[in-house]
């Protein structure tokens, strides 16, 4: 999921994180279905990253429960295979 822009919770519009977002699946097929559910991905990653304070997207441990969380979103979303690793290959906060 490239280049999505959010506001963190209690920022007002003032706070930003930019970031970029990969997922590693067991199968051609899965990775089918990401692509046809990519809205409904971008929806629910919109969701969990917005309910993130500054605090809890700037520490790397909250990161690892960030990656925790979209793991099972995306999992939740799909039918097919298994969602095994999720990478942020660009996690910028201004």
């Amino acid at each position: 999921v490239k280049d999505m822009i959010v506001n963190p919770a209690g920022t007002n519009g003032q706070r930003y994180l930019l970031t970029t977002i990969a997922f590693n699946v067991t199968t051609e097929e899965t990775l089918k279905e990401l692509e046809k559910k990519e809205m409904a991905i971008r929806d629910m990653l919109n969701s969990i990253l917005t309910s993130k304070s500054m605090d809890q997207l700037i520490d790397v441990v909250q990161r690892e429960k960030l990656r925790q969380e979209i793991t099972a979103g995306v999992q939740a979303l799909i039918t097919s295979g298994t969602l095994s690793s999720v990478y942020f290959s660009k996690y910028i906060i201004q």
